[in-house]
């Protein structure tokens, strides 16, 4: 893939200065024994925004509720919101409410009735510095114009290369763990290098959109300093094993340089969640792993769920990066 990084470094300059805003925060309030005491939920329980300031950054939204019982007269309800879009200045959140009832074809399975949605647009207004409601079409305008900047073919193809390798990296140190051959080894350091320019660089992406928040984006910053730091080492490493003709390079043998540089890549090449002042933010292979269809039943909840498992893991065992294997392990102890 012929691409020209010059060209994607100046951009990404001139895409910083015209859209990083500072994140809009979401805070989930309890709905009150009067809402939950409806029948239905109405109007007001879904235009949340009434009398709110966003201007300091803080949008306050209902907690999604969702009753388990089918009552044969009066049914049941439910209310939800999901964020549509947070990228840059550009927010949108709709908040819907309605009812459900089974499937016809399948009773195992659900479907939900939207009888009310409530959708709802925001902007960072950068001169005064603050968050604020705007009006639909204005807000349309705003994303149109940004998406136009965005369509440039070169941050397709960072994004896709990016992807690409962090799978390759993630491939070569399966099989690496497996063989323990040097020439598997060298090949992984080799991956790693590259590697590392994009990490340094599409994350910045990332952030400026919303993405990853300020903290993650410099989270991802100190991995990669880490990483950096035992990358000669384990050339050097290897080189010797090369000029011995010593065909293995055990990467699980403490205090190697190729096992330390291995530890230091494996939050970066992994599936998981980074956990830090009480925050969980998927991991970069994750990111893209999310954004595909799921091999099993998930939706919201189950990503909110898998955050809430992974925070449980560190705390208890006092990991900064929480595998996604581990996640998944314990979610599915607690579904049985």
């Amino acid at each position: 893939m012929d691409i020209d990084y010059q060209k994607f470094e100046d951009l990404v300059m001139e895409l910083e200065n015209r859209y990083r805003a500072p994140k809009l925060k979401i805070k989930e309030y309890a709905l009150s024994n009067e809402q939950l005491g409806k029948v239905r939920f109405d109007e007001e329980d879904i235009h949340f925004e009434v009398k709110q300031d966003v201007s300091f950054g803080l949008l306050l939204v209902p907690s999604s509720y969702e009753e388990s019982l089918n009552l044969p007269l009066l049914g049941n309800k439910f209310i939800r919101y999901s964020i549509d879009y947070h990228r840059g200045p550009l927010f949108q959140i709709t908040v819907e409410s309605g009812y459900w009832k089974l499937k016809n074809h399948d009773m195992r399975y659900k479907e939900y009735v939207v009888e009310l949605k409530n959708t709802v647009h925001l902007n960072y207004w950068f001169e005064q510095k603050r968050w604020a409601f705007i009006k639909k079409e204005d807000w349309l305008k705003m994303y149109q114009d940004m998406q136009q900047d965005l369509n440039q073919p070169i941050l397709r193809q960072l994004e896709l290369a990016f992807a690409d390798l962090l799978d390759t990296a993630a491939k070569v140190r399966h099989a690496l763990s497996s063989k323990q051959l040097t020439p598997l080894a060298k090949e992984y350091i080799s991956i790693l290098r590259d590697l590392s320019w994009y990490i340094e660089r599409v994350p910045k992406l990332w952030f400026i959109f919303n993405v990853y928040s300020k903290d993650m984006y410099y989270r991802i910053l100190n991995r990669l300093n880490n990483l950096h730091k035992w990358l000669d080492e384990a050339d050097a490493f290897i080189y010797e094993k090369e000029k011995n003709h010593d065909p293995i390079a055990k990467i699980d043998e403490e205090n190697t340089p190729l096992y330390l540089l291995d530890s230091a890549a494996e939050p970066l090449l992994l599936e998981g969640y980074e956990v830090f002042n009480n925050s969980v933010t998927p991991s970069l292979q994750t990111i893209f792993t999310h954004n595909k269809p799921f091999e099993t039943h998930a939706n919201n909840q189950t990503l909110k769920d898998y955050e809430t498992i992974a925070l449980d893991i560190s705390r208890k065992k006092k990991k900064t990066f929480v595998w996604m294997n581990e996640v998944k392990a314990q979610y599915y102890i607690q579904k049985r």
